[in-house]
This record gives structure tokens, C-alpha cells and sequence, in this order.
């Protein structure tokens, strides 16, 4: 009977309402609804059993009732212990509260006292904090009066150097004044010179006229006297002639008359235009301020000196070619026509008109750090910072292929990494930022057969959306059309401008690998340069003379500038009181460590003479370093080599004399940044060194035997500071500009494309771009071709016509991504310089 009492604990918890679960009822709703179902079950009539299960039934009854009758008195009997074991439990949960009350008063205690002690942490923490910022409020507002005063320091530094500033500006505008007006001066001089002779042609072809004619009426008077003194029988016929003669003598005399009245009328009225261009010039003073370039003064020029057919009159004068009898003197000959044409450009090689659209093409990009990657760059910046829309056209290698032209460890995955790094070395190294050029990539590939990037699978020409085609500069047109067999670049565009940079003929001369010779080569080069110029540009220009001369328009005009920081250095050099001081370094010379790059003509010409010569400091890096110090040891030579250094460096700054004998440049750059650093510059009288000759701390020799003692000569006096001018010359703004006026045709010209000889050009080269003959010109220039001659082997005629068109169609898919039109500007920083990696946009 041991379960009875947990029977009758768990029946009394049951019942508690707080233990018992809501879905258990209780003792009584038990009852009652045991209570309903008796009711429910006697409401309806009794089936009539039989007998034998009524006494069954009773018999169990009866036997439930005695074993009821047990339980209660069991349950009777153990009252008392399932009281003590109520109490026993109640005293153990009594005992368990008091525990649990303890327990809980002390963990409040203990986490009062952690809330309390974190809390006074937090309010000494917030006190030390106030305190800190209150010492930093004081820190900030003492550094921002000493910021202040620093800036009034330096606003009245910048105020002085300002206004010593515009003194200079203002004697430079003097200076320039006063050239202009001596230039202007001697020209209107030559001009009235010119004046005075055609005037003098003029009337020596009048008098020798007249008196040609006066001969010519004494013989016909002497001869017509005789034949009528000896004429004995005169007819009716003879004195119809004679009266005809007489006739037609009055009728030269009254033509003589005629000309004569003419030729007057025209001297009056030439003298009367030359006094007002005489006028013009003189007021030119006046007008000086408004012409803000030589353009302007050509243009002025053009409308005053040139005004009235002066040109075509004084022309025809020297030639003194008479004519006929009608016009003798050709003075009235297509005198209608304007007289300025070659100072007035077409319309299409205006490139002053207003919204004109320029798309530079180029063959290199930075990193890279050679002619044709920086000079195109800093060209298009200075177009754009003039206000030119301008677009610019670079070659992507890809990522395996930068690694052996850029600087180590610097490679980009994506054309957008790449035009980042050139927009930060235009703001860091140029100091232009130009949002607003656009830059766009072609997929390239780089040929080192060749040393060159040439286009791999697109035809540049239609790169460039059909809205942007007006006006394109190939910088070095040969190179980018050498396989570009594509569309006419003068067909899509409104003008073609090709800036020549390098001299391929003499790298193809000196080229001997291989079994063709480098004279072979030389001049397959020229007539390739040839083909592809004719056919594809309306005017190329040269850097200097040292160039070809390639058929169509093609003139000598050195478009390149340096940048500013060379000039900014040497006009800090020309401030300096003591020159002597500043420049007190002695002859360096800078180039790449290459033979041919003026090292073998230095070496050559230190050696000749018996002129002890100062020590030259030599700085470069290159494939013959190694060969060029063993020279210098060997030969025991004045010079000191160094490694390769940038040319704004400070430790050039202090060189007095920058000494450059190469003759293979076709112009130096580095010859124009030491001019512009305000340093004199030895170099030889040579095609590439025209250009440096109007500076007036030029100094040139005409035998390298010279050089020892004019260098000694140099050394012994400092550079002369630059003139406004000099330095004006040297910058990218006057090298803009030069481009503008040489890329002008003159006026009622002719494009090359409507000629008949570039149009056989284009299409005699168009034709070496149809396969297979592609792949044979690919493979014989060193550029490999563009199917593999063992697929090309290996399958038919029509399955390599499609594996062509199908590489062809994947070049074009070369680019991983194409940037967007205008792309913002952000630096890749000081760790992109030292890693090597940019990080992608």
C-alpha cells in the first residue's frame, strides 16, 4: 500500500489550481460528468438483458463495493502519514525559500556594488575624456591662430611676390612689345622695300615700253616717209592702204594712250592702298594689347600689309613677264583673286573655329615612359584645358605583356586601372587635372621584333563614335597605319593631322637581324611610310628636318613643349641673386645608357685634341652600362657615370652646362628641359638642334674637336635668365599653338584624298590587308600572323577565310572592360607607386 500516499499527494496537487495543468479538469467536473452520463444513461429505456449476465453483474458490483469499502478504511489509516510527509515537504520548501532569499539578497548586493563601480568607471572615464577634449579644443584653437598668421604670412609673401610678379610680367610685356614692334617694323620696312621695287619695275616697264613703242612709230614713220618720197606711181590701191595704215597707227597710238592711263590709274591707286596699310601699321601699338598670339599678328598682319592685292602686284612685278598687247605688264591678270590664301586656312583645317572635336591616336601609354606615351598625353590635356573636346585614343597590352615595358611589379588587369594612373601622373607630375578628357583603349599587342605596339583585331578609324569624327592626330602616322587596313581615316574624318616622332629609317638601317639586310630594310621602311602617309592624312608634321619627306603636305614644326615643373624651376633659378652660386655644378650629360643615344660621340670627341677637359657627370641606365664604364675606365676619361635619375631631380639643378653631341634624336626632349631649367646646352650644328638655336644660352659646334673648349668657355660664365619669350616658347601653350597654325592648309586647297595618286595609295595598301596576303606582309615585318601558318596548312581555303574573320572577331572582344565616356578622377596614391598595383574602381 506504500503508493496510496503519492496517489493521494499527486490527487491534492492536482487539484491546486496554480499546479494543475489547463488541459487536466478537476475532481469535480469529474463528478460531474460522471453525474451527466449517469443521466444521460438512464434517460432512455432499459434493454431487457438476460439472467445469467444480471447476476454476473451483480456478483462484480458486489465485489467492487467490498474492495471500496478496503480502500477507505486503508486510506483512514494512513491519514496521518500523508499528513507528515505534507509537513515534512512543507518544511522543505520552506527551508529551500530561505536559501533561494539569502542567495538572491547577496547576488543583488554583489551586482548593486559591480553597477556602482562600473558606473563610477564610466564617470571618470567620461572625465578624462571631457579633460582630453578640452586640452584638444585648446591644441586646435592654438594651431588655428598660428594657422592664421601663417596665412596672413603667406598672403602677404604671395601679395609681394605678386606684385614683384607683375613687375616682371609687366617688363616681359614691355620686352615683348618692343620686340613685336621692332619685328613689325623691320617688316614693314621690307615691305616698303618691296613697295619701292615693284613701283620702280613698274615704271622702268613703263618707260622701256614706251620707249619700245616710240622706236617702234620713229622706224614705221621713216619707213612709210621713204616709201612715199621713192614711190613714183601711186594707185588707187596703194592710197587705200596708206589710209588703212594711217588708221591702224592712230589706233595703237590711241591704245598706247589707253595703257598708259591705265597703268596710272593703277600705280595711284596701289599708292593710295599702300598709305592706308601705311596708317593701319602705324596704329598697330594701339592694337597690340587685343592680339594675344603670333596667330592674331598674322592675322593682323594679313589685313593691313597684305590688303589690296599687294602680294599678287609685288609678284608679278619682280617676274616682269609681259603679256600682250591688251595687258602688257600682267598687272590686270586674275587680279580678282584673293591675295591671302596662304594665310587664311579651309575650313576644315581651321582648328581655331569654335566647337571643333579632336580624337588623338597614339601608340604607347604610361607607364611606359617614352616619347609617344607622354607628349600625346600632355598634348590632349593642353587641348583640353583650352576648352577642345578632346578624346584620347591609347593601346592596352595585356596583363603578361606589360611586365616587360612597365616598371616592375606595375601591371593592370583593367583598362580603367590603367587610365587612373595616367590621370594621377598628369595632377602629380604635370599639375593638370582635366576631368573633362576622355580617354579610350584599343586591345594592342606588343611586337618585340619590332620594339613596338601595333593594334591587334580593330580598325582604329571607326573606334570613335560617328558624332566625335571631326578632326584627328595620328602621332606618328606611319607606325599607326603600318596594318591598319581598315576605313579611310580622311573619309571618316574632317581633317587628318600625323605628328611624326621617330626616325624608322635609321632604326631599320642599323637593323641587321635576320637574312635581309638593314639598306633593304631602310628602304622597304621609306616606301611603306610613303604608302600609308598618302594614303591616310591630309598634312603630316615633322618634329625636325631629320625626317622623310613623305608625299602630300608635310612640313618642319616642332609641336612639343615641356612641362611646367622644368620651367618653374628655372624661373626660381633665374630670381636667384647670385647665379655664380646657383649654377656652380659643373657639365652633365642625360641619356639613355644606349651607344647610339650620344655616348659613342661623346667618348669620341673627349678624346680628341690635347684640351684638358672638366669632368662630365654621365647619368642613364641601359643594356650597355656595363660596356660604356668599362670604356671610361679603359680610356681613362673625364667623366663620372651615374645611374639614371629624373631630369627635375634636385641634384641637376645645380648643373651649369648640359652637354649633348648625339646626333641620332630627332629632338631631344631633354635638350629642351635643361634650356627651360635655365641651363646652357652644348650641342652640334645639326638638323635636330635647329630648334634650340634662337636661345640665347644655345651653344653649338660645327666639329666635335670643338667641344672640349667651347665646354671650358661655357663653364667660366653662368647662364643667361630666360627672356618671357624663351620661355614661352618652350611651354605646351606655344607648342599648342604652333600645332593649331601647322595644321592649317591654305585656303581653296585641294584634301590629298581627292587627288588620284593617295587614292591608288589607299588602295594599293588596302589590298596588302586581304587574306592570306595579310598574314605574308604580318610575317615578313616581324609582326607574326594573325592565323598560324599550321592551322592555315592544315585546313582548307573557306575554313581559314572563317578562323581569320573569327580571330578577328575576338581582337575586337579584347578588352575586358571599356570605360565610360567620362571617367572621374582619383589617385592611386603613394602605395600604388610603391607596389606596383592599383586597386580596381
Amino acid at each position: 500500500m506504500a503508493w496510496l500516499p503519492l496517489l493521494f499527494l499527486s490527487t491534492a496537487l492536482l487539484n491546486q489550481p496554480l499546479l494543475r495543468p489547463l488541459w487536466l479538469p478537476s475532481a469535480r467536473s469529474c463528478t460531474l460528468m460522471c453525474d451527466s452520463t449517469q443521466k444521460s444513461t438512464s434517460s432512455h429505456p432499459q434493454k431487457r438483458r438476460p439472467m445469467l449476465w444480471s447476476r454476473l453483474r451483480r456478483r462484480f458490483r458486489h465485489g467492487r463495493e467490498e474492495r471500496h469499502e478496503e480502500l477507505l478504511s486503508d486510506l483512514e489509516s494512513d491519514a496521518g502519514v500523508v499528513e507528515d510527509i505534507a509537513q515534512d515537504i512543507e518544511a522543505v520548501l520552506e527551508n529551500r525559500r530561505k536559501r533561494l532569499r539569502l542567495k538572491l539578497g547577496k547576488s543583488l548586493r554583489i551586482f548593486r556594488a559591480e553597477v556602482l563601480d562600473e558606473m563610477e568607471s564610466q564617470r571618470s572615464a567620461v572625465r578624462d575624456r571631457q579633460t582630453r577634449l578640452k586640452r584638444r579644443q585648446s591644441d586646435i584653437l592654438d594651431s588655428l591662430a598660428a594657422l592664421r598668421e601663417d596665412i596672413v604670412e603667406e598672403i602677404e609673401e604671395t601679395l609681394l611676390g605678386v606684385q614683384k610678379g607683375g613687375e616682371r610680367v609687366e617688363k616681359g610685356l614691355n620686352r615683348l612689345r618692343s620686340d613685336w614692334e621692332q619685328e613689325l617694323n623691320i617688316l614693314i620696312s621690307e615691305a616698303r622695300a618691296d613697295v619701292d621695287f615693284a613701283v620702280q619695275d613698274i615704271e622702268e616697264a613703263i618707260s622701256d615700253q614706251r620707249e619700245e613703242w616710240r622706236q617702234a612709230v620713229d622706224v614705221f614713220n621713216k619707213q612709210y616717209t621713204q616709201q612715199e618720197r621713192f614711190a613714183l606711181n601711186v594707185t588707187t590701191s596703194d592710197l587705200f592702204k596708206r589710209s588703212e595704215i594711217d588708221l591702224r597707227l592712230s589706233e595703237i597710238q590711241s591704245s598706247i594712250s589707253a595703257i598708259s592711263a591705265d597703268v596710272e590709274a593703277e600705280i595711284a591707286e596701289f599708292k593710295q592702298r599702300w598709305t592706308v596699310t601705311t596708317a593701319r601699321v602705324k596704329g598697330l601699338p594701339k592694337e597690340l594689347p587685343r592680339l594675344r598670339s603670333l596667330s592674331d599678328v598674322r592675322a593682323y598682319v594679313a589685313d593691313t600689309i597684305f590688303a589690296g592685292d599687294t602680294p599678287q602686284l609685288v609678284q608679278r612685278s619682280r617676274r616682269r613677264k609681259l603679256a600682250n598687247a591688251q595687258d602688257p605688264l600682267g598687272v590686270r591678270y586674275d587680279i580678282g583673286k584673293s591675295s591671302d590664301a596662304w594665310l587664311r586656312p579651309t575650313t576644315e583645317s581651321n582648328l581655331r573655329l569654335a566647337n571643333r572635336q579632336i580624337t588623338i591616336v597614339t601608340t604607347a601609354a604610361l607607364p611606359w615612359m617614352t616619347g609617344t606615351s607622354v607628349n600625346p598625353l600632355l598634348r590632349a590635356a593642353h587641348l583640353a584645358a583650352k576648352g577642345y573636346n578632346v578624346s584620347l585614343l591609347l593601346p592596352f597590352l595585356p596583363p603578361s605583356e606589360q611586365t616587360s615595358l612597365f616598371p616592375s611589379g606595375l601591371v593592370f588587369e583593367r583598362p580603367a586601372q590603367q587610365e587612373q594612373y595616367s590621370r594621377w601622373w598628369l595632377e602629380t607630375r604635370a599639375n593638370m587635372k582635366v576631368p573633362q578628357l576622355r580617354m579610350r583603349w584599343y586591345p594592342a599587342e606588343y611586337c618585340p621584333f619590332l620594339g613596338a605596339i601595333i593594334q591587334k583585331g580593330v580598325d582604329l578609324a571607326q573606334l570613335v563614335p560617328e558624332s566625335e569624327r571631326d578632326v584627328v592626330v595620328l602621332e606618328e602616322p606611319e607606325h599607326i597605319n603600318w596594318y591598319h587596313h581598315g576605313a579611310r581615316w580622311t573619309s571618316l574624318y574632317s581633317h587628318v593631322v600625323g605628328v611624326a616622332h621617330t626616325n624608322y629609317l635609321q632604326y631599320a638601317r642599323f637593323n641587321n637581324e635576320g637574312a635581309v639586310p638593314g639598306s633593304v630594310k631602310e628602304k622597304w621602311t621609306q616606301l611603306m611610310n610613303n604608302l600609308v602617309c598618302a594614303a591616310y592624312t591630309d598634312v603630316v608634321v615633322k618634329l625636325s628636318a631629320t625626317l622623310q619627306d613623305v608625299p602630300g603636305n608635310n612640313l618642319v614644326c616642332n609641336v612639343h613643349g615641356v612641362r611646367s615643373e622644368f620651367l618653374a624651376i628655372g624661373a626660381a633659378a633665374a630670381q636667384a641673386e647670385d647665379l655664380d652660386s646657383t649654377f656652380s655644378s659643373g657639365a652633365y650629360f642625360l641619356g639613355k645608357s644606349l651607344w647610339t643615344k650620344g655616348y659613342r660621340e661623346l667618348f669620341d670627341a673627349l678624346q680628341m685634341g690635347s684640351t684638358n677637359a672638366t669632368d662630365i657627370h654621365t647619368y642613364g641606365s641601359g643594356p650597355d652600362s656595363e660596356a660604356i664604364s668599362a670604356a671610361v675606365f679603359e680610356k681613362k676619361l673625364p667623366i663620372i657615370v651615374h645611374d639614371a635619375i629624373d631630369h627635375a631631380h634636385p641634384t641637376l639643378h645645380g648643373y651649369r652646362l648640359f652637354v649633348n653631341p648625339s646626333t641620332s634624336d630627332v629632338l631631344c626632349t631633354a635638350t629642351a628641359e635643361a634650356l627651360a631649367m635655365g641651363k646652357k646646352v652644348l650641342i652640334p650644328d645639326h638638323p635636330s638642334n635647329i630648334f634650340f638655336k634662337q636661345f640665347s644660352n644655345t651653344i653649338t659646334y660645327d666639329d666635335p674637336s670643338e667641344l672640349k673648349s667651347l665646354m671650358n668657355e661655357a663653364l667660366e660664365t653662368p647662364p643667361l635668365p630666360m627672356s618671357p619669350m624663351e620661355q614661352y616658347a618652350l611651354s605646351w601653350e606655344a607648342a599648342t599653338e604652333r600645332l593649331l597654325d601647322a595644321a592649317a592648309l591654305p585656303a581653296g586647297s585641294r584634301r590629298p584624298k581627292e587627288k588620284l595618286m593617295p587614292q591608288l595609295a589607299y588602295y594599293t595598301h588596302f589590298a596588302m590587308g586581304v587574306q592570306p596576303v595579310f598574314d605574308v606582309f604580318r610575317t615578313v615585318t616581324g609582326a607574326g600572323p594573325e592565323v598560324p601558318w599550321d592551322q592555315r596548312f592544315a585546313m582548307s581555303w573557306r575554313g581559314s577565310r572563317v578562323l581569320t574573320r573569327k580571330v578577328q572577331r575576338q581582337g575586337r572582344r579584347l578588352l575586358p572592360r571599356q570605360l565610360p565616356e567620362r571617367s572621374a578622377v582619383s589617385s592611386p596614391g603613394e602605395e600604388a607607386q610603391a607596389h606596383g598595383r592599383i586597386e580596381a574602381d
